[in-house]
């Protein structure tokens, strides 16, 4: 017996025909995939906070010619770079 008919079987008030989702059973509003908006933001949510652990701003890449010009017009100045 698969999960779907368990599903179906928990949530009587979900229509035959409509689409359920496979992670909290209720009706499905993105129909192609297997788990509605509210169960997918969830998701995301738990597996954005489980991979990102640096924060986006120390990914940033510098630009070497950048700071060459930077470096180059602060010593013009009279600053130290």
């Amino acid at each position: 017996m698969s999960n779907l008919t368990r599903l179906r079987r928990q949530h009587q008030d979900v229509p035959d025909g409509m689409p359920i989702c496979s992670r909290c059973g209720d009706i499905n509003d993105r129909p192609p995939q297997r788990y509605c908006s509210g169960c997918h933001a969830g998701y995301q949510r738990e597996w954005r906070s489980s991979r990102v652990s640096v924060p986006r701003e120390a990914n940033v890449s510098r630009d070497p010619e950048a700071e060459y010009l930077a470096a180059a017009v602060a010593s013009l100045e009279g600053r130290t770079p």
